[in-house]
C-alpha cells in the first residue's frame, strides 16, 4: 500500500507567510532602533505582502477578459445605442483592469466594465423610457452579434438580470394597463409572454441601430481598448465625426 502524502494548501502557506511577514513588520518598529531601517523593511514587506496576495488570494479573471476586444465592443454598443435613442445620455464608458477585475471577483462581482447613462426610467417613468433602457442594456449583446457573434453572450449576465428586473416593474407598476395586477401574481406562461412581447423587439431595434452604427462603434471600441475610459463627450465626438 503506497501512503499519500497530503501536503497543506499552498494557498494556506502563503496565507501564513503573508501574517508572519506582517508580523515582523509590526514589531520592527519596536526593536529595531533606526527610522530609515524601519520604514524600509516595513514597506518591502508590505510590497511583498501584496504580491503574494494577488498571486494566491485574489481569484483569477475569466479567460474570456483577456479578449478585451470582446469586451471594448460590448460597452461601446451600450453607448452608441443609448447616444442614438437619448443623445447626451452617456456619461462615461469604462472597462476594469485585469487587477480591478480579481479585486472585484474576490467580492463576488463579476462586473467588466459599465457605461454610465442617464437613466430615462428615473426621468419619466414611463413604458417607453423602460422600453429605451431595455434596448440600451441589450446594445452590448446586439453589438457583438453584429460584430463577432461567436463572443456575442460575454458580458451580458448583468445586462440579462437588469432587463427581467424592468419588465417585472412593467407589470407592478402597471404600465401594462394591468392594474391590480402583480408579478407574482402571473403564472410562468403569462411572464413569458410579456417578456416576449418586450424583449425581442428591443433587441431588434439595438440590433438596427448597431448595424447602422458598426463604424462607430468599432471606433469607440478601439479608444476604450487603448484607454479603458472613454468619456461622454469623447462619444458623442466620436459619433459626430463618424457620422
Amino acid at each position: 500500500m503506497i501512503t499519500q502524502l497530503n501536503f497543506p494548501n499552498i494557498n494556506h502557506l502563503f496565507l501564513v507567510l503573508i501574517t508572519f511577514l506582517l508580523f515582523i513588520s509590526i514589531i520592527s518598529f519596536k526593536y529595531i532602533i533606526s527610522l530609515p531601517c524601519n520604514l524600509t523593511f516595513f514597506f518591502l514587506n508590505l510590497f511583498l505582502c501584496s504580491y503574494l496576495f494577488n498571486l494566491t488570494v485574489l481569484p483569477l479573471v475569466p479567460p474570456y477578459y483577456n479578449n478585451i476586444t470582446v469586451l471594448s465592443i460590448h460597452e461601446a454598443g451600450h453607448a452608441v445605442v443609448a447616444e442614438t435613442l437619448v443623445p447626451g445620455s452617456v456619461n462615461s464608458v469604462r472597462l476594469f483592469k485585469p487587477w480591478q477585475m480579481r479585486w472585484l471577483l474576490l467580492f463576488g462581482n463579476e462586473t467588466m466594465g459599465y457605461t454610465n447613462i442617464k437613466s430615462s426610467i428615473k426621468t419619466q417613468g414611463t413604458l417607453s423610457a423602460i422600453k429605451n433602457d431595455i434596448c440600451v442594456n441589450l446594445g452590448g449583446l446586439a453589438a457583438l452579434e453584429v460584430l463577432m457573434p461567436e463572443n456575442k453572450y460575454i458580458g451580458a449576465k448583468n445586462d440579462l438580470e437588469q432587463i427581467e428586473k424592468w419588465v417585472e416593474s412593467t407589470v407592478n407598476s402597471g404600465l401594462l394597463d394591468n392594474e391590480g395586477i402583480t408579478w407574482n401574481s402571473l403564472s410562468d406562461q403569462e411572464r413569458s409572454q410579456i417578456a416576449h412581447n418586450i424583449i425581442p423587439p428591443e433587441y431588434q431595434r439595438a440590433k438596427n441601430i448597431i448595424s447602422q452604427h458598426k463604424e462607430e462603434v468599432l471606433v469607440i471600441a478601439e479608444a476604450l481598448r487603448k484607454n479603458y475610459y472613454v468619456t461622454g463627450d469623447q462619444v458623442r465626438s466620436l459619433l459626430v465625426k463618424n457620422h
